[in-house]
Parts: C-alpha cells; sequence; structure tokens
C-alpha cells in the first residue's frame, strides 16, 4: 500500500477476519484510542466528524481526486468534494484540542 490513509487500510484488513458488520461509529472511536494509545474525548469526536464526512462518499462520484495536488497547474481546476471543508477543519481544531494530551503519543 501507499500509507496515505492508514484509517482505511486498518478497516479494510480487520474486516476480513469479522463475521458480523461492523459498527463503523464504535469502530472509530475504538481506532482513536488504539491509534493515539489512550481515550481522548477530542480525538474521538475529531475521527466521529471525519466519519461522516470526508469518509461517508454516499453518492457516486466519479474521477474523486480532484486536488490541485495531482493535477497538471491550471486556472480552471474543479476542486469539488462530496463533504463540507468546514468539518475537515473542525476536526482538525479538534486534534489540536487533543494536542497537549496526545503529544506524546508517536502516532499522533
Amino acid at each position: 500500500g501507499i500509507e496515505q490513509n492508514e484509517m482505511m487500510y486498518e478497516l479494510m484488513n480487520e474486516i476480513g477476519w469479522r463475521q458480523q458488520p461492523v459498527n463503523l461509529s464504535q469502530w472509530v472511536d475504538d481506532y482513536a484510542k488504539r491509534r493515539y494509545g489512550s481515550a481522548n474525548t477530542n480525538a474521538r469526536a475529531a475521527w466521529q466528524v471525519l466519519l461522516r464526512s470526508v469518509y461517508n462518499n454516499t453518492i457516486m462520484w466519479k474521477d474523486h481526486n480532484r486536488n490541485p495536488l495531482v493535477h497538471r497547474p491550471s486556472l480552471n481546476m474543479n476542486t469539488d468534494v462530496w463533504y463540507n471543508r468546514s468539518d475537515v477543519y473542525e476536526a482538525w481544531r479538534l486534534l489540536q484540542t487533543a494536542s497537549s494530551a496526545l503529544a506524546n503519543s508517536k502516532a499522533f
């Protein structure tokens, strides 16, 4: 893998061993705790925001990577996304708030 989306890789690897469907909300809470080594309310909330936004593409989105970083320079780029960008800022704010408690975590 290219290891740019660790949460998704971990989920996909785990699903193969499960007998029952995954409760994604609970899984993401557990993931945040595993990732940072301890439970943190702000980190958990940040991952829940990402789950319901960035990780919740429920529409057919063809060629979804319209990020300017992966396209040739142009003045006419389509940078539409399926999520509300303010959700990413909110998750970032929550993770910044968690930073003092999680600063010693190597994965933070």
